[in-house]
Order: structure tokens, then sequence, then C-alpha cells
């Protein structure tokens, strides 16, 4: 992503244009993949002229294109869409609960294969707290997970874990080492997890660590473009190895309202490509000095493709395990004068 000198220039911007073109739609090539090489090209010493950039372009979105209809060797039958729909429901395994039946109503019985969860929050507000509350749930209703933790050592992760009163034999998983946040060995993790334990679930803490080490001010709307495409794959990741991923985000900090999914970090993609997005959000204590956090939390689903239903509840910490304190509220404006926006 810095840039190559001249003589790899070629291989270079080919290898990019492919790797770009596999995970966004063709639709959107010429709107995000080709302002994309042209930034790119300018990092290379010296920059191909645009004419050369463009014929790299125009071969590989060909290539790229030929190889989509390469892959329909599949006699596809169309058939009348309740049919469609029947045969899918037959094939379609159940819906993983929460361990929170409010959020378990709007998303019609939980976590469903092939979703894409995001949970997403302020530093320090709680995200992975709440997903190991999740992870809490799910492996008591024998779901079997899978951890993928870069920012939090896995002996710190599993500390947290025993304070809920966790045993040894709990059914959740992670690799020895977290080598890479490259998106293809997260699949071949996730494949081996399924095969020798069963994995249904798999958290990402978090996305940051997935994505390439480039400026994101030097990328400006490509870097969005760039991490939609990140959660986009997840998502053929998940429908793919029939799992429920769940990825942690960061969002923007703010002190006049609480978060929603347009506070979401750097891409509205992420957003976009996750069928329900969490908002974890700590309640402030007006009565300190240093206006410090409290041990409240407010935890809401902002995005619901299931359903189009939200919720937002109070929960607060018991044993390091997030428990529920009052009931439901859809409209979340009404209480912000409590909770100090």
């Amino acid at each position: 992503m810095a840039g190559s000198p001249n003589g790899t220039r070629n291989e270079t911007m080919t290898k990019i244009t492919g790797r770009f073109m596999h995970f966004i739609p063709p639709a959107e090539w010429d709107s995000t993949v080709w302002p994309f090489l042209q930034w790119q090209n300018s990092k290379n010493t010296p920059p191909l002229v645009e004419s050369e950039l463009r014929i790299i372009y125009n071969s590989i979105s060909k290539r790229a294109l030929s190889d989509d209809r390469e892959e329909l060797t599949e006699d596809v039958e169309v058939l009348p869409i309740a049919e469609v729909a029947r045969l899918q429901q037959e094939n379609k395994k159940p819906s993983v609960s929460t361990g929170y039946k409010e959020f378990d109503e709007v998303l019609l019985g939980g976590l469903g294969v092939g979703d894409l969860t995001t949970i997403s929050g302020a530093t320090g507000h709680g995200k992975t707290t709440f997903a190991q509350s999740l992870t809490y749930h799910l492996t008591k209703a024998q779901v079997p997970c899978l951890w993928f933790s870069y920012e939090v050592l896995i002996s710190e992760l599993w500390r947290k874990f025993k304070d809920m009163g966790v045993e040894d034999s709990m059914i959740a998983y992670a690799p020895i080492k977290m080598l890479t946040g490259n998106v293809e060995w997260i699949e071949e993790k996730i494949l081996e997890a399924k095969e020798k334990y069963g994995v249904r679930a798999v958290f990402i803490d978090h996305l940051g660590f997935l994505a390439k080490k480039i400026k994101a001010v030097e990328m400006a709307n490509n870097f969005s473009a760039y991490l939609g495409s990140i959660c986009r794959e997840l998502k053929t990741i998940a429908i793919k190895t029939e799992v429920s991923i769940v990825l942690l985000v960061h969002v923007r900090k703010t002190y006049s309202k609480e978060a929603d999914t347009e506070d979401i970090g750097h891409s509205a993609g992420v957003a976009q490509e996750s069928d329900t997005v969490f908002i974890i959000t700590r309640k402030r204590d007006k009565t300190d000095s240093d206006y410090a956090y409290t041990n409240e939390t407010i935890i809401k689903i902002d995005k619901n493709r299931k359903t189009g239903n939200t919720v937002r509840k109070k929960f607060e910490l018991a044993n390091g395990l997030f428990v529920c304190k009052g009931p439901g509220m859809s409209d979340y404006r009404i209480n912000e004068k409590e909770y100090g926006f």
C-alpha cells in the first residue's frame, strides 16, 4: 500500500485491482475501485500513466466478470417464490438465543445462521463484555462459540469469563495465536473449529485489526469502501460456513447524545452490510466532578434487517455479566437527560 517502484508497479496494481473487484459488486467498480486505483497509483514511483492504469482496470474487470460466469455450472430451476421460500425454510437451521428475550423477540429468535451482527460503542463502554455475555448465554444453551480476540489476550478474556462463573468445560474456543487479521485465515479457522467442535457462533474483536495499515485520512471515502468490503466478505463467510458472526466495531466519541449507527467509525458500509447493529453506551455520573462513567449501561438494537423493529434496554454488570435492569424502551430519546447527554 506504500507504493511500488518501477518494475513491480503493473504486478502490484493488477493484484490490488483483482482483490478489490472480488469483494465489491461490479456495479460499484467505477465509483469505488477505479478512484481507489488512481489514489494507489499516486503512491508508485513513478506513477503509471493513466492510460496504462486503465488497461489494467479493464483487463481485470473483464476477467473477473468471466470468472463469475464460469461459476454458474449448476442448473438452477426457477420456481414460484412461495415454493422457494418453503424449500429454504426446510433447510434453514434455527436461530440461537442471545439470552435476552427482548432482543430475541425482535430478532425472530436470536442470532441466525449467515447473520453478520455488529456490536458497536466507544472504547471502554463494554463491547467486549457484552460479546462475552452473549457467549455465556450461547454456551449455556450448548451452542459452541469461536473467539478471535485481537485486542484482549485470551488469558484476560478467560479471567472475565471465570468471573461470570463458567467452568473449564465451557464450549468456547480460540486459535492458540492470533497470527493475522487476514480474512482468508479467519475463514480457515472457522472451518477448522466447525469440524472439530461444531462451532455455530463466531466473535471477532475487532474490525480495526482486519483492516491493513492504511492511512484513513489519505484514503478518505475509499477507506470507508474498504471497511465495507471486509464486512461484506465476513457476511459471505457466515453464509458459506453456516455460522453467525458477531463483529465488534468502534464508534466515534459522542458527548451530546447516545451513539447510533451513523457514529460507527469511518464507514457507513459497516452498518449497511450488517444484519443487526447493537449500540452500547455507558451512563455518566453527573454528580462526579470528572463526569465519570457509572455501572449502568444502555444497549439497543439500532438496526434490524429481519423485522425492522428496534429495542433499547438498561443493563448493569453483575459478576461480570450484563444483566437487564428494566423494561425495553422503544423511544430512546425520552431519557437522554437522565443519561447525562
